[in-house]
């Protein structure tokens, strides 16, 4: 956590002679290389990946800088400085060349405000989940602040939406490449992808995290409901797999418990996850399963397709492994694996099958998806919406 560096006296003298008003936003770009050369530097001696965040940064710090965040929020929904102030930052951030991004859930700051809520500590656990870096705090009023320890469903709610974070890993190491390919930051506003939509630029209480999954954070206490702008088109819940139909101009009302949090992805999306039984991408002992125990084994979110056929979602991840869905429908019974009947199983909106290896899911005959690369006994567990 390489804090600070934002707060240089611009009055200061300075053992260089530089004129430290000038050299204030300098200083920021400085300290982003320092950090970044003492971890550059460990790693080529022991072979050993770090990492660091930093709050402050200029242009000249992108080169250097592994993350942001977005520093010491308010505990509390404000749009000033608390909660509501955090998606403007990542926008704007994710456009000017930074493209991991992150915020301390529930805030850090209540010396002017109320300490953490239990609503408000919910609400910020379901956005930081779909965010490029999950990262609680105690904060400043720790002793005051509610946190994932206060009860049993605060822990509960925590460890359900970790679980889904680190299941998005394969999906955000995707969006990761491409950001070092092309520069499109993993945090981004809807203009990166849909460039004629009006609302694309104006939007800052939504965002996309990568190129497909758009996310609308409930931003006020005692809200039960959201409203969200979306591209026209067909849109799927996320994780409930339900239709909303957009005309691209019409706000769009949503339900949102506080548990919840509204986020869709359009037409015929693809998502490569890991298996729910992943809890980390570190090395592991006992009960704590990580990522490589599991190899390439995914799970495989498909959405249904309402546009025209032959309409194609394709995602590759960093290991490529690729995947395409194309644009056709899905049914429940006919399908097979590379030939073989595929079993599936119906539940709350949802199927769900497993097939092994690499291969083409076909239903009567007609291509839904193909995963390609990979062990021949990769596990793939299929998880499909039903419309």
């Amino acid at each position: 956590m390489a804090d600070f560096a934002e707060w240089l006296p611009t009055d200061a003298r300075l053992a260089s002679a530089d004129d430290a008003g000038a050299y204030h936003n300098r200083y920021a770009v400085e300290w982003a290389k320092l950090n970044w050369e003492l971890l550059r530097d460990a790693e080529l001696r022991d072979g050993v990946e770090r990492l660091f965040f930093a709050r402050a940064a200029h242009l000249g710090s992108q080169p250097y800088m592994h993350v942001v965040w977005a520093g010491d929020q308010q505990t509390d929904f404000s749009a000033g400085d608390g909660m509501r102030s955090v998606i403007p930052m990542g926008i704007g951030l994710g456009l000017t060349g930074f493209p991991y991004f992150g915020h301390d859930i529930a805030g850090y700051m209540s010396q002017t405000t109320t300490p953490t809520s239990k609503e408000l500590w919910f609400r910020w656990v379901t956005f930081g989940a779909l965010t490029p870096v999950m990262r609680t705090h105690h904060g400043r009023s720790a002793r005051a602040n509610w946190n994932w320890e206060s009860d049993a469903e605060s822990t509960a709610h925590l460890r359900r939406w970790a679980k889904l974070h680190m299941q998005l890993v394969p999906y955000q190491r995707a969006m990761a490449a491409a950001a070092r390919s092309t520069g499109a930051p993993l945090f981004r506003p809807f203009v990166l992808d849909w460039p004629d939509w009006e609302p694309g630029w104006a939007l800052d209480d939504q965002y996309l995290l990568g190129d497909r999954i758009a996310v609308a954070p409930v931003l006020g206490s005692g809200e039960t409901t959201r409203t969200v702008r979306l591209p026209a088109g067909v849109w799927y819940g996320l994780l409930d797999g339900r239709a909303l139909i957009s005309d691209g101009d019409t706000p769009l009302v949503v339900a949102a418990a506080v548990s919840e949090i509204p986020a869709f992805v359009p037409d015929c999306t693809v998502l490569a996850t890991y298996p729910p039984e992943v809890d980390t991408v570190v090395d592991s002992v006992g009960s704590v399963v990580d990522a490589t125990e599991l190899g390439d084994d995914r799970e495989v979110w498909l959405y249904p397709c309402e546009g025209a056929p032959g309409w194609m979602s394709v995602l590759t991840e960093v290991t490529a492994l690729g995947y395409v869905r194309s644009g056709d429908t899905f049914a429940a019974t006919g399908a097979t694996w590379n030939g073989a009947p595929v079993l599936f199983s119906v539940a709350d909106g949802w199927a769900t099958g497993d097939v092994i290896g690499p291969g083409r899911l076909l239903v009567e005959g007609v291509e839904v998806l193909r995963a390609q690369g990979g062990r021949a006994t990769r596990r793939l567990a299929l998880r499909i919406a039903i419309p």
